[in-house]
């Protein structure tokens, strides 16, 4: 049985916003951060390290949509979606 690499959890503001999206939307994002970025070794190759005051964050493009990211201990902790 395969194990996933990092822990995914959605903050509820993050959760709120992925509501406010399609179902598809809202499928494409979670589908792409538990089948992908998941089971990815190093899941920093799939974004972008922001810089300034949001150093500590990380930026995920899943289509059309952001997801702003921290990371701590293999758990990945998305805070926000953005169109």
């Amino acid at each position: 049985m395969k194990t996933n690499k990092w822990s995914i959890e959605f903050t509820s503001k993050a959760e709120k916003e992925l509501k406010k999206l399609s179902k598809e939307a809202r499928e494409d994002i979670v589908v792409y951060f538990y089948e992908r970025v998941s089971n990815h070794e190093n899941p920093l190759t799939l974004c972008e390290h922001l810089s300034g005051i949001h150093k500590s964050f990380y930026r995920f493009r899943i289509g059309t949509y952001r997801a702003i990211c921290s990371i701590q201990n293999n758990k990945l902790l998305v805070t926000v979606v953005l169109v």
